[in-house]
Parts: structure tokens; sequence; C-alpha cells
């Protein structure tokens, strides 16, 4: 895992890497990297597993928000239910960290058990992309969020069930900056709904001062808190973020699980590996084990 400086996040951890698909006709941040890079990495573009990475969130014991896969898309088609499967396993093993795990590969989604640390998210470029709210719905992730990380279009997204909304512009070789509007509009949308907001740093009103005020929340409220605890307990050495509790709001109460999803939940629909709910079940048992294929 490495330190990062998304300002989501704190690490980014990469058990898998590459991506079948290209995005923003070659602009995508992680493509570029790999381009400058993956000759001295030893490895390109071409989707694959990592294996001997699996257990790094296991070495790094304050509780941690990890970003993950930044160098790919881990529901990428070429990535196999074997593969996904160990990387869900691992983050379930690593139960006292929250993984942000994001893909545009939304129809993928539906077909995995999550465990309770996985926050789950679907990439909203384009209005083309909103159907993938719906995958995003169809799961039983705790928690669900859209990245709109680059805006590049006014949208009119249902952010129902949706916990956390970032917005974000388009940096690198071809910057674009949405319509202040079109932010206005998801904010509006997103608080309606329920949901945090996260305003990237690399708006320009943001970059400008305002207005309006950048809005910074994070979902998972009690989870940050426990971390504000253990981080007076110890020595202090903790990120900034560990005390971005003052932006919470209030959590909303547990959404009902739709008979689709307690189908997968108890394993009536087979056919496909799927995760057991153990970890689900026993919440943040400290001596629960990883999830195992069914």
């Amino acid at each position: 895992m490495n330190k990062t400086k998304i300002e989501t996040a704190e690490y980014t951890w990469n058990p898998t890497t590459g991506c079948d698909n290209i995005c923003f006709d070659g602009d995508c941040y992680a493509y570029q990297m790999m381009q400058r890079f993956g000759k001295s990495w030893g490895y390109d573009w071409v989707p694959r597993l990592h294996k001997e990475r699996l257990n790094e969130p296991l070495l790094e014991k304050f509780p941690r928000l990890i970003f993950t896969p930044s160098m790919g898309d881990l529901f990428t088609p070429s990535n196999t239910d074997e593969t996904v499967c160990a990387v869900l396993n691992a983050m379930a093993e690593a139960y006292w960290h929250r993984f942000q795990l994001q893909t545009k590969f939304a129809r993928r989604l539906p077909e995995w058990v999550y465990s309770r640390n996985v926050w789950l998210g679907v990439s909203i470029c384009y209005e083309r992309d909103l159907d993938r709210l719906d995958y995003l719905r169809d799961t039983n992730a705790r928690i669900k969020y859209a990245y709109c990380e680059p805006l590049l279009e006014e949208l009119d997204p249902d952010f129902t069930d949706i916990d956390w909304v970032v917005i974000g512009a388009k940096t690198g070789p071809h910057p674009f900056q949405p319509d202040l509007l079109w932010v206005k509009k998801l904010t509006l949308l997103a608080h309606e709904a329920g949901a945090r907001v996260y305003h990237k740093p690399n708006l320009e009103f943001v970059k400008l001062g305002g207005p309006p005020p950048q809005i910074k929340q994070f979902p998972d409220e009690e989870w940050f808190k426990s971390r504000v605890e253990i981080n007076s307990l110890s020595d202090g050495a903790s990120s900034g973020l560990a005390l971005g509790v003052t932006e919470m709001v209030p959590e909303r109460k547990p959404r009902p699980t739709s008979s689709k999803q307690r189908g997968h939940a108890t394993g009536t629909q087979v056919g496909k590996p799927r995760l057991s709910l153990t970890q689900e079940k026993q919440g943040l048992d400290l001596g629960s084990r990883p999830n195992q294929r069914i």
C-alpha cells in the first residue's frame, strides 16, 4: 500500500492492476501513470492479480481509508471471478479498514456479497452512466457512493439509497471545469436524497475560495469517531482525515434488504462464486475470519 494525495482517501492499494478500457481518449490517470512507469514496475495495462499484495492491508494496524485499486478496475471483464473473490476476501479480513472500491463495470456488482468495511462506488461522468446506480443499489453494500469526477456534463441522477456523492473536475493534459450550476444541482439532489457530499479541491469555485463554500462530508460516521478515540489512546500519529467528523451528518436508518439481495445473502442463487455473509452477521467481530467462496 502507498500513501496517497487523493483527498478522499489516505492510502491506495493495488492487488490488481490494469483495465480492459482506456477512458477519456487516453486521459485516464491510471493509464497515463502506467505508460510512464509501467516498464519499471514490471507490468502493463493488461489486467492482472498481484497475489503478493493481498496481505498488505493486514500490516497497517491503525484503521485507514483505502482506495482500491487506483491503477485499474477490479471488475473489468478480464479479471476472473476467482480474482475478484480473492480481493474481496482480503478486504473482509482487514475488517478495521474502510476500502473504497469503485468501478465503471457496474453490471458485475450484484453478483457479490460485500463485507461491512467496503464502500462500494460507481463512476458517473456522463448521463449515459446513470444506469450504474441501479446496479449499485442492487447490492448489499453498506455504504454506496457515486463518484462524479470528472463531471463532464449536466446530470439528472436519482440518488435514492446512495450514501455519498463525490464531485470533481477533469485534470491532466486536457482539463475541464464543470459548470457551477451542474455542481449545485448534484449537491442539492444528493442532500435531498440524504447523501453526504464531497467537493474535490480541483473545482474552480473551491480553488477560488467560494462561494459557495466547499462541502467535505464523509459517510460512516461511527467508524470515523472510533478512529479519533483510538488515536487519543495512542501516540496521536494519525492523519488529519481521522479528525474530519465535524463534516459528518447524522446516519440514516438502515434500508430494508430487497428480496433479490436476500437471495444473494442466503446463497439461494447459485452458479457464480459469491462470498458468505459470515462477516456481515458477525459485524466487526475481531475474531472473524475472511469470507470464503461458496
